[in-house]
């Protein structure tokens, strides 16, 4: 994938509407990845990061951790999970 195909930090986190230092503790936390660095230094995702963020923040909502998020992230990534069985993960807690 070429660079121009990513999304700097900024333009991801105005699509989900959170702060950048939001997506940089995501990554710290070990639920959000770049694709890489931009020649000045910027966090570069692939446009499908906005949807994993769109599935953390929800399952946020439903009242997960972020240790228990991770599991549901892994899951969604491998194609064994999607928004029907997050909300009934969250109902069966």
């Amino acid at each position: 994938m070429m660079n121009q195909d990513l999304l700097t930090i900024g333009q991801v986190a105005k699509q989900v509407n959170v702060r950048t230092s939001t997506l940089r503790f995501y990554e710290k936390e070990g639920l959000l990845q770049p694709n890489g660095r931009s020649d000045s230094g910027y966090r570069l995702y692939h446009p499908d990061a906005v949807q994993k963020i769109h599935l953390i923040q929800r399952a946020q909502r439903l009242g997960f951790s972020l240790a228990g998020i991770r599991p549901l992230l892994q899951a969604w990534e491998t194609g064994k999970l999607d928004d029907e069985a997050v909300l009934k993960t969250a109902e069966n807690r």
